[in-house]
């Protein structure tokens, strides 16, 4: 949520896209673990299809970014709804994680 006020620079932009970056690869190689332990074994192959297309589905959350930059004519708009849309997931795992007493 904070992005559109500390990447001010070309340099700052740098640093953050490699900070997102990292984040998103972490994020990718821990999906199968996840699901396998959220939703255990039995049905990994298909709860994992499912977790990954949720996770495609973001590409055409992009072009509602650059829809609403089209209107506005800055993403900060965007970035903000992306952040909000981002606390909200992690309150739901968290809500997943007491419902389903998960360690």
């Amino acid at each position: 949520m904070a992005f559109p006020f500390y990447v001010i620079g070309f340099s700052t932009l740098l640093i953050a896209a490699v900070i997102l970056g990292l984040g998103i690869g972490t994020s990718l190689s821990l999906y199968p673990v996840l699901t396998a332990e959220c939703f255990g074994v039995e049905h990994l192959g298909v709860n994992y299809g499912l977790m990954f297309s949720a996770y495609g589905l973001g590409a055409i959350a992009i072009q509602g970014g650059g829809w609403v930059h089209d209107l506005t004519g800055t993403y900060t708009a965007p970035l903000l709804l992306a952040g909000l849309l981002s606390t909200i997931s992690v309150l739901l795992l968290l809500y997943i994680k007491y419902r389903h007493k998960i360690s």
